[in-house]
């Protein structure tokens, strides 16, 4: 039996070497120490690229926007309605920025304690051994000082960070300085604002009744020369209307009437003048004409007996008269009017014969010698009439050398 088993042992002992064949194992490699310090490195590096770019650029570009100050620009004209409320805030503005200056630099300090404290809290112990290594870097990024920089990371969270209450010498040298703001301008007492006008204005200054009259008598004429006769005589009657006494705009309307025919309402025109200016001249011409026309030379003599001849200018006037008298034989009539025309108009060689006529007619030989001979040698007479004075002053030549 002993044999045996010992031969089963042996068995064993041969056959186990083959089942128990070594299988490979397959271990994790360990990581290198170097490779963990350089990952380590690369994230201080990030971590401090970070800061950088926050003390440096974000930081102060945020304080300069909190501390900055406004200052009054040039006055732009703004509107009128809200300048006083403008004047009224710049004061108050002026009020709050002189008080400011001290205040922002009081506060600065408590404000970069606050963020060292936060940035000291947050980064990991590594970064206190980059800034430790590289002080000039973390220094000029960071514009932090150096005791907070190398101060040790807290062992545990109940551990507290110990600030000091007030800012260090270098952290309020490198504080931005804020400068007082120049004094303003002084603003103008709201009593000496000037409202801008909203919109442009025109002024119209009242027309005179003079100006009014021409201006409707220029387009009563405009009327008339286009031969709108009914739009003429409108305006005329109502120029005539807004003054009765308006002479020129009559007379007009009358020789308006006169050109249609219309001797009748002509004439009622010139009644209605003469019962505001009843010894008008020129109306009691113009009455005596139209009685002509209508063959009424009686009442036209009628007429002409109203106004004296001493303040008569019209020539018309004498010239109705002085015919009117000739026809009803009224000699010393005519040759008074006649004379009056051969004094204004010399020239004229019809009124030398009206008044050798009538000289002749009363008895004045020499007159009517002297009126003929200065119609033969004056303008305006006809052939017939040119005879007729040449065969008179014949005629009384030949009878003044008889008598002489």
């Amino acid at each position: 039996m002993s044999v045996i088993n010992q031969m089963l042992r042996d068995l064993e002992q041969r056959k186990q070497p083959e089942q128990t064949v070594e299988q490979p194992q397959f271990h994790a490699p360990e990581p290198s120490p170097w490779r963990q310090r350089v990952l380590i490195i690369i994230v201080l590096a990030l971590l401090a690229a970070a800061g950088y770019w926050w003390f440096g650029v974000v930081s102060p570009a945020h304080q300069a926007t909190s501390m900055k100050q406004t200052v009054p620009a040039e006055p732009v004209a703004p509107p009128a309605e809200s300048r006083l409320l403008e004047a009224l805030d710049a004061v108050e503005r002026e009020a709050e920025h002189n008080a400011e200056p001290e205040t922002v630099q009081k506060a600065q300090p408590s404000e970069q304690q606050a963020e060292a404290t936060s940035e000291l809290k947050a980064e990991p112990k590594q970064s206190e051994t980059l800034a430790a290594a590289e002080p000039s870097a973390v220094v000029g990024a960071n514009a932090q000082p150096a005791e907070l920089s190398a101060q040790p990371e807290p062992t545990s969270k109940s551990t507290a960070v110990a600030i000091p209450a007030e800012p260090t010498v270098p952290a309020v040298a490198t504080a931005p300085v804020v400068e007082p703001a120049a004094e303003p301008e002084p603003i103008a007492s709201p009593a000496k604002i000037v409202k801008a006008p909203s919109k442009a204005q025109i002024s119209h200054s009242p027309m005179s009744e003079q100006q009014v009259v021409q201006l409707q008598l220029n387009e009563a004429r405009a009327f008339a020369a286009n031969g709108r006769q009914g739009d003429a005589e409108a305006t005329y009657r109502k120029l005539l209307k807004r003054d009765p006494k308006l002479v020129t705009a009559r007379m007009e309307l009358v020789a308006l009437l006169t050109q249609q025919r219309q001797e009748g309402r002509a004439l009622k025109v010139v009644d209605e003048g003469l019962r505001y200016l009843p010894t008008n001249a020129q109306l009691v011409t113009l009455k005596a004409q139209l009685l002509l026309s209508l063959g009424r030379a009686d009442d036209a003599w009628k007429v002409l007996q109203v106004v004296n001849e001493s303040q008569v200018q019209e020539t018309g006037f004498f010239v109705i008269k002085a015919g009117l008298a000739s026809q009803r034989n009224e000699f010393d009539v005519a040759y008074r009017n006649y004379s009056i025309l051969a004094v204004r108009e010399p020239n004229q060689g019809r009124w030398w014969l009206g008044k050798a006529i009538s000289a002749e007619q009363t008895g004045h030989v020499m007159d009517a010698v002297e009126g003929y001979r200065r119609a033969l040698t004056s303008t305006g007479l006809s052939a017939g009439s040119m005879r007729y004075a040449q065969h008179r002053l014949d005629l009384l030549g030949t009878q003044s050398h008889g008598e002489n």
